[in-house]
């Protein structure tokens, strides 16, 4: 048995891929425990991992909007969203979160530290304390590498000379909005004895494993891509389905209904999305179709629903893809994962964060198509129409779909923690 750390924020679809990653370790009879954000102590109990909160580092009692401290959807533009991740979670608060880690590691004498890639601090007290370090990439891998296109801004591949001067481009001026940081990031590194980065990214060069949780296929990864970065495949676990077994999902309509079935969806974690969902409604009632709306912190009540439009809170999406034709959604890497194993195209509306590289890579795939969530319903009707109605959408989404399911059957995650533990259990017998 080893014993293994994770450390988790509250950051909406990258909770459930790491707490299912917590429950497998579990069932293989490896002891876990889970430091983070008080919101998400039920949910870690509900996995069956023991749970400690934050204390120092910034940390979250509730999911409710006016909680959030990063609030990125308040930002008018990509950069101005990853500015306020970086100064409000990956570097601003680093010595905050280390000082919380470096605790918890003298408490728990864990073999491994499994943190959530976006708390660049906790990682240093990995680096720190010698604890072997992996970092889970819930989003597609986005450092910037030769060979694919600069991430952040939801571009597709460009080949030769043009492509490489836009990605060159591309990849200088997102490493110098996160090198903004830099200073207080060796600073909080200069405080645990560690020499200075010259760049954010060498951060990862630095962990033992960083395990992308996708396929690398669907990802763009050029062909030399860093050692210690690993495509591991999905972690499909549905939100609220943290014991493994399936939740049931009641149809409101009758099963010999003939109008296609669409799938809405947006984040569990606050974005603002409410026109996307609107304009989704009247698109889904242009296209004669019906459609099940899960709205996350958004009121069901706001939008214009009837028999054709049924919102909810949150419903067991898997259950209703097994009957859906067609997906609209903000482009959760999560959300988009499961839509594809059930050969579901996806009409992407990404709002920010990952959301756009994301929709980016449902495109290239020819798994679905991409507008803006400010599109006007005539504009979302006619592109949901294109899916509905062109079977090649979801051909190319069951292809897809299928090397996503393969690779998460193998769960590669897991072995590559076991390995990383085995050093360390080694020492101890």
């Amino acid at each position: 048995m080893s014993r293994f750390l994770f450390v988790l924020w509250e950051g909406g679809g990258n909770v459930p891929p790491q707490l299912g990653i917590a429950r497998r370790l579990l069932t293989r009879g490896h002891r876990v425990r889970v430091l983070g954000d008080p919101c998400l102590e039920d949910d870690v109990r509900s996995a069956g991992a023991e749970f400690t909160s934050f204390t120092r580092a910034p940390h979250r009692l509730d999911r409710l909007p006016e909680s959030d401290f990063v609030r990125d959807w308040e930002a008018r533009t990509p950069i101005g969203e990853f500015a306020r991740t970086r100064d409000r979670a990956m570097m601003g608060p680093a010595a905050a979160y280390a000082a919380d880690v470096i605790a918890a590691i003298d408490a728990e004498k864990p073999d491994v530290l499994v943190v959530d890639w976006l708390l660049i601090g906790a990682g240093l007290a990995g680096e720190a304390t010698g604890v072997p370090t992996a970092l889970i990439c819930h989003n597609p891998y986005m450092v910037p590498e030769p060979g694919k296109p600069t991430p952040g801004f939801g571009f597709r591949p460009v080949p030769g000379p043009l492509g490489r001067l836009r990605d060159g481009i591309g990849n200088w001026l997102f490493t110098a909005m996160f090198d903004r940081a830099l200073l207080t990031l060796n600073a909080a590194r200069a405080g645990l004895g560690l020499a200075p980065l010259t760049t954010v990214h060498q951060v990862f060069e630095r962990a033992d494993r960083v395990l992308v949780l996708t396929e690398a296929g669907f990802d763009f990864t050029p062909p030399q891509s860093a050692t210690n970065v690993v495509h591991v495949g999905p972690v499909l676990d549905p939100p609220g389905d943290l014991s493994g077994g399936a939740t049931p999902w009641a149809s409101p309509w009758p099963a010999d209904d003939p109008r296609p079935l669409v799938l809405v969806t947006t984040s569990s974690f606050f974005q603002d999305p409410r026109r996307m969902l609107t304009t989704a409604c009247a698109a889904v009632r242009a296209n004669g179709a019906r459609a099940l709306v899960t709205t996350g912190a958004v009121d069901p009540k706001s939008l214009p629903t009837g028999d054709d439009v049924v919102a909810v809170r949150s419903a067991p999406h898997d259950a209703v893809l097994h009957q859906a034709r067609a997906v609209i959604t903000h482009c959760g890497m999560g959300t988009v994962h499961r839509a594809l194993v059930a050969g579901v195209p996806v009409l992407c509306q990404p709002i920010g964060r990952d959301q756009p590289d994301v929709a980016a890579r449902v495109v290239a795939t020819g798994a679905g198509l991409r507008i803006s969530p400010n599109a006007a319903p005539r504009r979302v009707a006619r592109n949901l129409a294109r899916l509905l109605d062109d079977p090649r959408y979801a051909a190319r989404a069951a292809e897809v779909g299928s090397r996503l399911a393969e690779a998460a059957a193998a769960e590669r995650y897991v072995t590559e923690l076991e390995e990383l533990a085995e050093p360390a259990r080694s020492t101890v017998e």
